[in-house]
């Protein structure tokens, strides 16, 4: 038995002429807002808003990457920063994950080569609530020994899986 939609979309499909390919539009025009430097508890950074967008994206870089492991200890930096992103002292990974899905919130900390840094997608509305769990995070993050132990194993299995490549 074939489906109504699939009808449908074979009756829209039949009126395409596919024998060349169709003229292309104007190119969408965007221009990035103008950038506002801002000095706030300490921090110094820049903005650009664009006020009819319902979202909100946030992010922070610092200073600190992978080129300040001791010799020896390399990725030490990067994992201590994922580590710190696993969970709170009152919400472990999965409470971390659920409210993180409630909120409709996306916040990632990572670490490269020369920087950390954090950030934080959320509807406009939620933003408050947002930016109190990513601070949770910062403030006082669980540091758990599980998330470290798998943390770890990760990492491992990542590079056994690209020396096979």
């Amino acid at each position: 038995m074939i489906a109504l939609s699939t009808v449908l979309v074979l009756a829209l499909a039949a009126d395409v002429d596919r024998t060349h390919q169709p003229t292309a539009g104007p190119p969408p025009m965007w221009t990035a807002p103008a950038p506002t430097a801002f000095h706030a508890a300490g921090m110094k950074g820049r903005i650009g808003e664009r006020h009819e967008l319902p979202i909100v994206e946030l992010t922070i870089n610092w200073d600190m990457g992978d080129v300040l492991d001791p010799a020896g200890k390399e990725g030490m930096h990067s994992l201590c920063v994922d580590l710190v992103g696993e969970s709170t002292k009152d919400l472990d990974k999965s409470a971390l994950e659920d409210r993180k899905a409630d909120l409709g919130a996306t916040i990632r900390i990572g670490a490269g080569r020369e920087t950390a840094q954090m950030t934080v997608r959320v509807a406009k509305e939620r933003l408050q609530e947002t930016l109190a769990l990513a601070a949770g995070l910062l403030r006082t993050p669980g540091l758990r020994g599980e998330d470290l132990v798998r943390l770890r194993e990760e990492r491992k299995a990542s590079i056994l899986q690209s020396r096979g490549n």
